[in-house]
């Protein structure tokens, strides 16, 4: 399952590249040639940044491109083993584990959540120690649980919320004498005041671009309708992929007829994730894609905990292989055209110096979403070239190293988020040097180089992606934020459909 991840020069995951940005920003940190003294500040000890601080070590040996794939390698093996680990505690098959490893190169993966995919690969490995520690309480387990329900906070927020929960669930099992009740609650209070004090923090770390993110309102139903999307991610295979694994399940006996120590607490924790999955928000405090994160630990947790105790596994269990070998089949396409995209950036990326401003836009059409139309893998700019990138995590809470307030540029991200063809050449090329866009569109990417112009060149074109460099006198790169000039320049907008209307009437 993680083979592809460390093949390919880049794989189909959409956040990954920020991630990549934040561990060269942490190893290149205080470098003035990277970024100079002032436009980044350490924002460390927060939550969902242990995936950051795992790879910082090996960026020192091998880069951070590099030590983010193999962590991210590393989530998916912590994934499919942990399931199995479960499964194992739970008595059941560990063949089991392979229903849930398509969940791996899923839906937290195509979107390159890789904070999510570390906690939940960590959860899922962690839960047998909550379960052990309620059933027996001492204080030497009532660390351990305690010591992963800091690690979970530091791998994922809503992870260690799954966790704190269990152990709630879980402490009825303990004796009711008032130590071991103690011992079992400590963790989930611990998780309590560690979410309370980072959400009091919060409100300082928030940047208008999170700010103006607003709750969205999805439809249960549509949420249902989604579920094999919010799961597998894999376009019209995603309902078979999930059929498939409801298959399996029956083949390794979730139809079985025996009853007798059902593991009621793990599907108490499975309905209450799968509950916040149709209940909890799109949006929330800022965050994007919040309900959608419930769902794989939701599945994996009904999964396991379904299946008949104790019962030997059917002669016919390895045929459950074919579900990792289909989410492979089904992704084999993305992950090339991911390596084919990563490669043809590679030869952009080699043509910028470093330490300059960098504006990276979508020109690509997409229909309105919550989220921002923004080139994921352009933030290698930012990871390979430092300096500032328009559209970085920077501006985020969580992210391990954010840029102060005083040297944010936030105008350019209200006007940009959601309409990149904002891009206003003779404002924004005043501010920054570089333009790197990519465009899905043959007929857009003919006519960019003369509506960049004059106020930028074009410096070289690579499959998709091309890069532009200012022609213009440019405002420091610590420059404070500033405000178009009234009346408004002209948005890239309005040249390039001038551009296609004459190009069209010169056809006809």
């Amino acid at each position: 399952m993680a083979l592809p991840v460390l093949v390919v020069r880049a794989p189909p995951m959409g956040d990954l590249a920020f991630h990549e940005a934040a561990v060269a920003l942490l190893r290149r940190f205080g470098d003035p040639s990277f970024a100079p003294p002032g436009l980044y500040a350490l924002n460390l000890g927060q939550p969902n940044q242990l995936f950051h601080l795992l790879a910082l070590p090996l960026a020192y040996a091998v880069g951070a491109g590099w030590a983010c794939k193999l962590l991210v390698a590393a989530s998916m093996v912590a994934i499919v083993t942990g399931a199995g680990r479960l499964a194992a505690h739970l008595e059941v098959t560990r063949w089991a584990a392979l229903v849930v490893a398509p969940l791996a190169l899923g839906w937290m993966a195509r979107w390159g959540l890789v904070a999510n995919l570390l906690g939940f690969g960590l959860l899922l490995w962690a839960l047998p120690v909550a379960d052990r520690a309620a059933r027996e309480p001492s204080p030497r387990r009532a660390l351990q649980v305690t010591l992963l329900t800091a690690a979970l906070y530091l791998a994922h927020e809503s992870s260690m919320a799954l966790y704190a929960l269990a152990a709630l669930l879980f402490a009825v099992r303990a004796p009711r004498r008032p130590g071991p009740v103690a011992l079992a609650l400590f963790p989930p209070f611990a998780a309590a005041g560690l979410a309370l004090g980072y959400h009091v923090r919060s409100a300082s770390l928030k940047a208008p671009s999170i700010l103006a993110v607003v709750s969205a309102d999805v439809p249960v139903a549509d949420r249902i309708r989604d579920l094999p999307r919010s799961l597998f991610s894999v376009g019209r295979w995603s309902p078979v992929l999930l059929a498939a694994s409801l298959a399996g399940l029956l083949l390794l006996g979730v139809a079985s007829r025996r009853r007798e120590a059902i593991p009621w607490r793990f599907i108490a924790l499975g309905v209450l994730s799968a509950l916040a999955f149709l209940f909890v928000p799109e949006a929330l405090s800022g965050s994007t894609l919040v309900y959608q994160r419930f769902l794989p630990p939701a599945y994996a947790l009904l999964a396991l905990s379904l299946l008949p105790r104790g019962a030997p596994p059917p002669r016919t269990a390895p045929l459950v292989l074919l579900l990792p070998a289909g989410m492979l089949a089904a992704t084999a396409g993305l992950f090339v055209e991911a390596d084919r995209s990563g490669r043809a950036l590679d030869v952009v990326l080699a043509r910028m110096d470093d330490g300059a401003a960098t504006a990276q836009l979508d020109l690509t059409p997409r229909a309105p979403s919550i989220v921002a139309p923004v080139v994921g893998d352009a933030a290698r700019a930012l990871a390979l070239h430092g300096g500032r990138l328009l559209f970085s995590f920077t501006d985020a809470p969580t992210y391990p190293v954010t840029m102060p307030a005083a040297r944010r540029w936030d105008e350019p991200v209200r006007r940009m988020a959601m309409t990149p063809f904002a891009f206003a050449p003779e404002y924004d090329l005043t501010r920054f040097r570089y333009v790197l866009v990519r465009s899905g569109s043959e007929r857009v990417r003919a006519v960019l180089p003369e509506a960049f112009a004059p106020e930028a060149r074009l410096v070289v074109q690579s499959g998709s992606w091309l890069l532009f460099e200012s022609t213009l006198p440019r405002v420091a790169i610590l420059a404070a934020d500033g405000e178009p000039p009234t009346p408004p320049p002209t948005p890239l907008a309005a040249r390039v459909k001038r551009l296609l209307a004459a190009r069209d009437g010169e056809g006809r």
